[in-house]
């Protein structure tokens, strides 16, 4: 259900030597009736709310689209933001055939298809540098593209250490403050990390868990690792793989598999991140998937988002991209492993009454 929205257009006329005076500003407002109240916008003047809200479901009337496309079995889940954001892209990958949809905005359709081999599992955009990499499932490979073109970028593409029986290898990026970015790719124990400018191999490290899903907070510089085969909680890893901050999300937060991760971030006025913010997990626990919510400063947990009918999620990622459809941006999960589910973050912050300031 699509809810009308409050415009606000203020319009200000001021001389440049003249000062203020009611001659020579013009006020202009044009209104609309909300359906109801509007959340706060994720740039943040004050102070953040993120106090506990328990647990929340979104009802099927307020997502905005489940969509499912020629692949078989899906996983994963980038976004890549353009300037203009009907040009915007999203990809969801394919562990059982070797179709990566291609949705362009609003995401209700597919619009093309591209590979990675045979199969692939994760992906991921590096929004900085308009890449996407994925991961070719049961390889070692992982492919590059341009955006928005979609051509292949083979002088970017690369193959890791990693033995090709490793069946769902995932990666994310970390932006170094050296200016250097780094590719990170998990291999159910392992984790290989390359130089994103160049392919070559830097590292490897063994994380304390099976590892899948990743998520690289270049504010913080530490990699995000959920415990993928037991409920113990999510990992925090420095650029070189050590130990970084304390376990957070430990039992008996999560039921059963931590799976998708993704970071909710707040900004400052002129746009900037602030460091405030959520971290949002799926538990696949079997019924319904638990979106398990965190506070990104203080991991602290906040609570637990249901969306109806969604079950069994793999990936997810989120995109805070205002856009005419989506005004706060999207949540984007996995269902079943057979469609992507979205949700709008002015829906979320509405029900959870969570808010980046005022």
């Amino acid at each position: 259900m699509k809810r009308l929205r409050t415009l606000l257009i203020v319009m200000v006329f001021l001389s440049s030597c003249a000062p203020m005076t009611p001659t020579n500003r013009v006020v202009v407002v044009i209104t609309s009736t909300p359906m109801h109240n509007q959340p706060t916008s994720p740039e943040a003047s004050g102070n953040v709310n993120f106090e506990p809200f328990g647990t929340v479901t979104i009802a099927a009337s307020d997502i905005e689209f489940d969509v499912s496309g020629e692949g078989d079995n899906v996983d994963s889940i980038g976004f890549w933001e353009a300037s203009e954001p009907a040009q915007s892209l999203m990809f969801v990958t394919s562990k059982n055939n070797s179709s990566i949809e291609v949705y362009q905005y609003p995401f209700k359709s597919q619009q093309t298809t591209i590979s990675c081999g045979n199969a692939s599992n994760g992906v991921w955009v590096d929004q900085e540098n308009d890449i996407l990499y994925i991961t070719e499932r049961d390889s070692s490979n992982v492919c590059a593209y341009d955006l928005p073109a979609l051509n292949n970028n083979d002088a970017l593409s690369f193959t890791t250490a990693a033995t090709s029986n490793q069946a769902e290898p995932n990666l994310t990026i970390l932006h170094l403050q050296n200016g250097q970015s780094r590719i990170y790719v998990s291999y159910d124990k392992t984790v290989y990390y390359h130089d994103a400018e160049t392919g070559k191999s830097l590292g490897q490290f063994t994380p304390n868990e099976e590892v899948e899903t990743m998520y690289g907070d270049d504010y913080y510089q530490v990699i995000y690792i959920p415990d993928e085969r037991r409920p113990t909680g999510i990992y925090s890893y420095d650029a070189d793989g050590n130990p970084a901050g304390s376990l957070f999300g430990v039992p008996p937060i999560f039921a059963k598999d931590a799976e998708g991760i993704w970071v909710y971030k707040c900004l400052s006025t002129d746009g900037d991140d602030n460091g405030e913010g959520l971290i949002v997990a799926s538990d696949q626990k079997g019924d319904i998937t638990d979106f398990e919510v965190f506070n990104r400063k203080t991991k602290a947990h906040l609570g637990t988002i249901n969306v109806s009918g969604v079950d069994m999620t793999d990936g997810i990622a989120i995109t805070q991209q205002s856009s005419p459809d989506y005004p706060f941006g999207l949540l984007m999960v996995i269902d079943d492993d057979t469609s992507t589910v979205g949700v709008g973050w002015d829906t979320i912050l509405e029900r959870t009454g969570l808010s980046c300031g005022s």
